[in-house]
């Protein structure tokens, strides 16, 4: 993989017996990871972490090691865009309020609503990584291997 550019927070919570993922609104409309541009000097997991905060409203515990790196297209124009490696890392939330970015509209999903949202509007190349950093997060957090 090349150069890490972006970080993601993949953020969660336990309700009873089963795990939460939270999920914003893209611009586009699709559903995506609390993800953005590291800034110069920053660590990856503290971009992640800000991020989350900005586009979920959320605050919690961050793990500074991180989950995985996945390829994430932002498409610039009808036929161009950028391929960005990004970097992935689990954040219990512990509190949500109204994020800074409103139209983000936070969810959350079971990971398998989580899987279904997520690839919707993606190519089959990147869909797959979505899926594949979501199935790594729940053994992560439940010691199953996906």
């Amino acid at each position: 993989m090349g150069p890490v550019k972006k970080a993601a927070a993949i953020c969660y919570r336990r309700k009873d017996t089963s795990i939460e993922i939270l999920l914003v609104r893209a611009h586009g409309g699709g559903w995506i990871f609390p993800k953005g541009s590291i800034e110069p000097g920053e660590k990856a997991w503290k971009a992640a972490q800000r991020e989350a905060f900005e586009e979920a409203g959320v605050t919690g515990q961050i793990l500074h090691k991180r989950l995985t790196t996945f390829l994430h297209f932002k498409q610039s124009s009808r036929n161009t865009g950028t391929e960005y490696h990004v970097a992935a890392f689990l954040l219990l939330v512990m509190s949500m309020q109204s994020p800074e970015e409103k139209e983000r509209q936070p969810t959350w999903f079971s990971p398998e609503d989580a899987e279904r949202a997520i690839i919707q509007f993606r190519q089959f190349k990147y869909a797959e990584e979505y899926k594949r950093v979501i199935r790594l997060a729940l053994a992560g957090l439940t010691g199953r291997h996906p």
